[in-house]
């Protein structure tokens, strides 16, 4: 498996989470758990995207970059790759 599949793979995880958190029986914790389980869900789906893309995601402390870093580069791209440019706000 890729290590793009990976996050992809992770992101589907997540988005099933969100489901089950929001048809739960009861309210304890539903608004955060699916806010949380959803952010987590786009930006690893954000992150299989640059990695299918080839466009490294660590830094050099060898963390990932977060959402704001993902969206930054797939709403306009980089003088490097300028094909990265694939979401807009809208």
């Amino acid at each position: 498996m890729s290590e793009w599949e990976m996050y992809k793979d992770k992101s589907e995880d997540s988005l099933v989470l969100v489901v089950e958190f929001f048809n739960r029986p009861h309210d304890t914790g539903r608004l955060s758990s699916v806010l949380l389980h959803l952010n987590h869900s786009i930006e690893m789906l954000l992150k299989s995207i640059l990695l299918r893309h080839d466009y490294g995601i660590r830094k050099e402390n060898g963390h990932t970059i977060d959402l704001g870093k993902c969206l930054k580069v797939l709403e306009g791209g980089t003088a490097d790759k300028p094909q990265l440019d694939l979401i807009s706000e809208e």
